[in-house]
């Protein structure tokens, strides 16, 4: 039975250019971690982009936290300590002080996605429980000014997937499993929604069904539109995905 309703972030409920986002958010932790080491901006910016590559290999095989890797990779690439108090400030300021204004400067655009307010108003309305499953490259802080962007920052999720609870990156099952474990359903009683193809359907598979509300059309998923049809077909959705569980 369907109790829980996982929502993904980036071009699913936040209508952004994550390429440039994520371009321009590593570029200002590039200038912190510049100053920091002591180190050119160039090798701090391939530094970081190297450790954030490294948190994302589908074969990792160690039992580190994305943040714990990071740290670790970062840390010996600019001869550094990430873990330091001063290092955290900086990054905490950073996330909560210079990231918000980027969207209000003009390297990119952001806005809500449509429908992503009715789709989470009619979870609601249906009793279900709420988490966002975005990829965990970024801490809560830095979740929560997109959230903001996307005018949804009071919606009641009940766990925010980060780079600090999660020790993979979609679309590693073990990071959807990390995820259901950490709310407390198993995969058969959510629904996973998102626009990614790749990212937002567990590999290898683990019982979790996806709506898909992307441009392509992907045979794993159990509904196919946009975020306002979603929300339309949700009960229908549900009821079905729940009657098939039955059967079963």
């Amino acid at each position: 039975m369907i109790k829980a309703i996982l929502f993904d972030l980036d071009d699913t409920l936040l209508d952004i250019r994550l390429e440039y986002f994520l371009f321009h958010y590593i570029s200002g932790q590039a200038h912190i971690f510049s100053d920091i080491s002591g180190k050119s901006y160039p090798a701090a910016f391939g530094s970081l982009v190297n450790a954030y590559l490294t948190i994302n290999n589908q074969k990792r095989t160690d039992g580190l936290t994305n943040r714990e890797l990071f740290n670790a990779t970062l840390g010996k690439s600019l001869e550094i300590t990430p873990e330091d108090p001063m290092v955290m400030d900086a990054l905490h300021c950073y996330d909560t002080e210079i990231v918000p204004s980027m969207n209000k400067k003009g390297f990119f655009e952001s806005r809500p996605e449509p429908g992503a307010n009715e789709a989470i108003q009619k979870v609601q309305d249906m009793g279900l429980t709420m988490a966002l499953a975005t990829n965990t490259l970024f801490s809560l802080e830095a979740d929560m000014v997109r959230l903001g962007w996307a005018g949804i920052e009071d919606a009641p999720f009940v766990a925010i997937s980060t780079i600090d609870t999660a020790t993979r990156t979609k679309p590693s099952a073990r990071y959807y499993q990390e995820f259901l474990g950490q709310i407390g359903f198993s995969a058969a009683e959510c629904l996973m929604v998102g626009n990614d193809i790749q990212r937002d359907f567990p590999h290898p598979d683990i019982g979790l069904p996806t709506a898909y509300v992307g441009h392509a059309n992907p045979r794993r998923a159990v509904f196919r539109g946009n975020l306002h049809q979603f929300a339309q077909e949700l009960p229908r959705l549900v009821e079905s995905l729940n009657a098939q569980e039955s059967e079963n």
